[in-house]
């Protein structure tokens, strides 16, 4: 049966769109896989941690779940992954790995005797490597003491002698606070962080647009899609998330796909209506694709973000 063009276009939209950061995250992964590899033949085994953080929207989950995808050393059933439940405490997080591990707890358990049964079934199951994304999840509402006992756990898995397992946190950019809030942890770690973009991103923000949109798409766009000032434009809208950028133009040529066919051009028209859709609540004058002054506008991820760190800030406050 022929495939609708529709269909193939969406299905050519859904591939990966890589970036040089992906060639610095996949050595990463490498270099956590052999650093784990050679400390299992030293006396005293240990592992070792990767964190991967960045603002919502950044790519980070795409861009990890590829390089792991890439790499033929955590392709061999030797790593889980889950994504860290919220709300989410310590016994939360042992039980969500148990349960990956097709471990299901039948009665309460004290903390203590799930990470002991989350040491024992990563062993009898083989599993060297660990992945926790959303890691920010299990950070947000801890104090002190809950973030040192997270640390505790954590360090439970490295030091294990006899079945060492290594770490990928990620998350926001809470992941390298915790990191660096142990010694031990922060010894054993290494992070890599993805940036939030700005306007001096702008070349490479009109390559992937570019990109994305005639080489992917293989449909034109118009001049002021192509203007010097769209990609800050963008990049505002996006709050900077990389990620977001991809996703507002992948939808943008969809758009006009499912308005003018093969023949198509993405227009602002097409921003400003996946824009809208996105952000049901605004009226026009808030659409930053639609008004001239966008750069007056405050997009709503950023007034989420300014309430987010307020409340970050009264948590810390409050644990002094």
């Amino acid at each position: 049966m022929t495939e609708k063009p529709g269909i193939a276009l969406r299905l050519r939209m859904t591939k990966y769109f890589g970036s040089a950061r992906d060639v610095e995250l996949e050595r990463r992964v490498q270099a956590l896989v052999d650093d784990t590899m050679a400390a299992l033949q030293c006396k005293h085994p240990e592992g070792r941690i990767l964190g991967v953080s960045g603002q919502a929207g950044a790519g980070k989950t795409a861009a990890v779940d590829r390089a792991i995808a890439r790499n033929p050393d955590l392709n061999n059933g030797t790593l889980v992954a889950i994504d860290t439940p919220f709300p989410c405490g310590l016994k939360q997080l042992g039980r969500a790995i148990l349960h990956s591990l097709d471990y299901h707890v039948e009665r309460e358990l004290t903390d203590h005797l799930t990470w002991e049964k989350v040491r024992f079934h990563l062993r009898a199951r083989e599993k060297r490597f660990l992945l926790l994304d959303e890691m920010q999840n299990a950070l947000g509402a801890g104090s002190d003491y809950d973030m040192m006992r997270l640390c505790s756990a954590f360090k439970s898995l490295v030091q294990c002698r006899d079945w060492p397992v290594s770490l990928i946190l990620v998350g926001q950019p809470e992941v390298q606070t915790f990191i660096n809030y142990d010694e031990q942890i922060r010894r054993r770690s290494q992070v890599l962080h993805f940036p939030s973009f700005t306007p001096r991103n702008t070349a490479l923000i009109r390559q992937t647009i570019d990109a994305l949109i005639r080489d992917h798409a293989g449909i034109d766009m118009t001049k002021e899609i192509g203007a010097e000032d769209f990609a800050e434009r963008l990049c505002h809208a996006a709050g900077g998330a990389y990620g977001i950028m991809i996703d507002l133009t992948k939808e943008a040529v969809i758009n006009a796909f499912d308005r003018d066919g093969a023949q198509a051009t993405v227009g602002l028209q097409d921003y400003a209506q996946v824009y809208k859709r996105k952000r049901s609540s605004i009226t026009r004058e808030e659409n930053i694709f639609l008004v001239d002054e966008w750069w007056g506008i405050q997009p709503p991820r950023a007034r989420m973000q300014e309430l987010r760190n307020g409340a970050e800030s009264s948590k810390r406050k409050g644990r002094r």
